[in-house]
């Protein structure tokens, strides 16, 4: 919750916010997220120009000064390297169409699919007062769609003439996708993630696109800013962190069963790493935790003296020795 609460407030508001507690040693002990709106932050000159925020809390007038390395400033645009930016700010033309476009659709079924009309009155000239009281009477009369497609009874003095909306905008409102494309261009979101288009391609080409092209740097971003508030500067050539993405590479269980049976022949897992990818216990005794290599391997040395030893008729070299060595 921690993680998603961060990356909702970099992606909608631009950036977001959690204070580190440390320990009397200096040991991370806790993170807390805080709201956009408790916290301000400037470069102070007399820390050499290192950014110092500033928390108040909505209930208090206390203010709190925050070292910058007491601070996660998680942000993945920025147009200077101190403010995170929205991209939501350049859709919102799109988000104006579209909020206008469910606000029609909205109204027209309200008044029964009547899209308006033009209420004549042949009695004489009123006034403004008069007609939009008209206006109103007619519209508490007629509107809703329980009073839609009902007779209309008027006298002689009134005449009504319907507008007449061609259903292909209604059609292309309800249709539309445009915005739905803009969000995904602008957070470069492929199209087969809201289900737009898949083309030919397989569950796990369509995960590994949306991870290599679209997660990958917010996924780095993220792990900067821990790594970079986090780590000790002694510990950072140790210490790094990294999202576990496996579950987006294998799907099917048949590519998950070949990859580990790759794994363990080329040495890199033992029995008890592959067990564990299936959910089974290491086997008793620490058998399996042995890293298994085929015997058709060999170091470049090796190899290099059992050339010679076969070029001038010398013993093959057993276990890397040559001349006793």
């Amino acid at each position: 919750m921690f993680k998603f609460v961060m990356v909702a407030n970099a992606l909608l508001n631009g950036q977001s916010f959690a204070e580190i507690v440390r320990s009397p040693g200096g040991k991370v002990s806790a993170l807390y997220h805080i709201v956009n709106s408790s916290i301000t932050f400037k470069q102070d000159a007399s820390t050499n120009y290192k950014l110092v925020y500033t928390y108040k809390e909505a209930s208090s007038s206390v203010e709190r000064k925050i070292p910058s390395d007491n601070i996660i400033h998680l942000k993945f645009f920025s147009l200077d390297g101190i403010n995170g930016v929205s991209l939501l700010r350049s859709l919102s033309d799109d988000m104006s169409t579209q909020s206008n476009s469910k606000k029609f659709l909205a109204n027209f079924f309200k008044n029964g699919t009547q899209a308006g009309g033009l209420l004549t009155y042949k009695g004489g000239k009123l006034s403004k007062e008069a007609r939009d009281k008209l206006r109103e009477e007619w519209q508490a009369s007629n509107a809703g769609s329980d009073k839609a497609h009902k007779v209309l009874v008027l006298d002689e003095t009134m005449a009504y003439d319907p507008v007449v909306i061609d259903t292909e905008i209604l059609k292309l409102i309800n249709t539309s996708t445009h915005s739905t494309s803009q969000v995904a261009k602008v957070f470069g979101i492929p199209k087969h993630r809201f289900g737009l288009e898949t083309g030919n391609m397989k569950l796990e080409d369509m995960n590994l696109d949306y991870l290599i092209n679209t997660l990958s740097p917010y996924l780095e971003s993220f792990v900067s800013e821990l790594r970079f508030k986090l780590v000790p500067k002694k510990d950072l050539a140790r210490i790094r962190y990294r999202f576990n993405t496996d579950g987006m590479k294998t799907i099917d269980a048949e590519t998950k069963a070949k990859n580990a049976k790759t794994l363990l022949e080329t040495g890199v897992y033992s029995i008890d790493d592959a067990r564990k990818e299936y959910g089974k216990e290491p086997l008793p005794g620490g058998i399996g935790a042995k890293h298994l290599v085929s015997l058709n391997y060999t170091t470049v040395d090796q190899l290099e003296a059992y050339q010679m030893a076969k070029a001038t008729n010398l013993p093959i070299p057993k276990g890397g020795e040559v001349n006793g060595e």
